[in-house]
């Protein structure tokens, strides 16, 4: 039993260990993953009791657990701001700009989102390339306000004029109903899932 006590709190501690180690990533990341919270679950309920455990052992695993739900918290914190993911890029779901003959353009997954700053105003223009679909249906929203629901015709494409409202910035997310993925033709090893082409026009 004490060889057992001692292992439980060995596992005690890795657990604060282990939280500690999520809060740094987490700090790097640009959103909690789902597979994180699970983690962050499994990690708490390790933290199980045994009668046989000592009690100065016992106290400094929960003082590590706590310190590390603590330290997780700060850092976890600035993610529920919408400026935080964006705070590298302006745009998420998307691609690296690529160029076409049409100009200039980023692909973007099936579910996208671009940020804009107060009172700006951007234009841009979507077109979908799907190989197998003639027709999809692409929806904008921003504050949980639907913008735009209209189908879109294969190769032809749909200009969109985003506003910010003056006292605050805004961000627009882009739904398409569908996807592709080059390789699946086996005439390309590129695997990304691509949905809409999105063009910034003057």
């Amino acid at each position: 039993m004490t060889s057992l006590a001692n292992n439980v709190e060995r596992y005690g501690a890795a657990a604060g260990l282990t939280l500690a180690g999520l809060a740094v990533a987490l700090f790097f990341g640009s959103h909690l993953l789902a597979a994180e919270v699970s983690c962050a679950a499994f990690v708490l309920l390790a933290q199980f009791r045994e009668p046989e455990r000592s009690r100065r052992g016992s106290a400094i695993a929960w003082a590590g657990v706590a310190a590390a739900a603590l330290a997780w918290g700060v850092f976890l914190a600035p993610t529920a701001r919408a400026d935080y993911a964006f705070r590298y890029s302006g745009g998420i779901g998307m691609y690296a700009p690529e160029r076409s003959p049409e100009g200039e353009f980023r692909w973007s997954g099936r579910r996208s989102a671009v940020r804009l700053l107060a009172g700006e105003r951007r234009h841009v223009r979507v077109v979908f390339r799907s190989p197998s679909r003639t027709e999809e249906r692409l929806r904008v929203s921003s504050g949980g306000a639907e913008l735009f629901s209209k189908e879109l015709l294969r190769d032809r494409g749909a200009r969109l004029i985003l506003v910010a409202p003056p006292g605050r910035p805004a961000v627009f997310v882009f739904e398409n109903s569908g996807s592709f993925r080059p390789s699946a033709s086996g005439e390309s090893k590129d695997s990304r899932e691509l949905s809409l082409q999105v063009f910034s026009e003057p």
